[in-house]
């Protein structure tokens, strides 16, 4: 992993080129992941004029978030890792008058009820261990997210897919409506991610839900 100094003073096409690289998409290309990304909140119908306050939930060295900060030039937001070394390689690239960056758990967002207007989980959901922990990180993301907010999750182990580096395979069943009503929230899309046509896809899926629309 190269050293944050030394990503700092990366030029925007090397960034564009190289920074997602260091978040286990080596099979992408710039494209790829661009569309990554987008289809990733597409079940949102965000518009690029929306001025709105989001959290990334494994937001890694801050390939995913640039973006979504180029894409929407209105937007801000917080991002949550495990790991030290990524999240120091993030404030060098993201900008800390739009992104404040935390070395945290989902488990325990360090924020109060009603914070965001969006939580981005690309990929970091089926790290957890176990199913009651899925369960309490949509307790979590439920309380973090404000009324009528939106929450979409990617790269999920289906019983289909590849388990790659992930941990467990999570049931495209925990998403319908009977499923989400103990946490406030209702699926609005879902969909396979081998429709967009990138590497590791087959088997896996995303989904964007709501809080508090029944």
């Amino acid at each position: 992993m190269p050293n944050p100094e030394s990503i700092s003073q990366w030029t925007n096409d090397e960034l564009d080129q190289r920074l997602y690289k260091l978040s286990r998409w080596d099979d992408f290309s710039p494209a790829q992941f661009q569309r990554f990304v987008e289809h990733q909140i597409k079940g949102l119908r965000l518009n690029e004029k929306d001025k709105f306050h989001f959290l990334e939930v494994g937001v890694g060295v801050g390939a995913f978030t640039r973006h979504i900060l180029h894409k929407f030039p209105k937007s801000s937001g917080m991002g949550i890792d495990l790991e030290s070394e990524v999240v120091a390689i993030a404030a060098t690239i993201l900008p800390s008058a739009r992104m404040e960056l935390h070395v945290s758990d989902m488990l325990k967002i360090p924020v109060h009820a009603n914070e965001f207007d969006y939580v981005f989980v690309p990929g970091s959901l089926c790290y957890l261990h176990s199913l009651d922990d899925v369960k309490a990180a949509l307790t979590e993301f439920s309380r973090v997210l404000k009324p009528g907010g939106g929450l979409c999750a990617s790269m999920l182990a289906s019983a289909t897919s590849d388990m790659g580096s992930c941990n467990i395979r999570i049931s495209k069943s925990m998403w319908m409506l009977e499923g989400l009503h103990d946490y406030g929230m209702v699926m609005v899309s879902m969909e396979e991610m081998n429709d967009w046509g990138l590497p590791h896809a087959l088997g896996r899926y995303s989904t964007c839900m709501r809080k508090g629309l029944y």
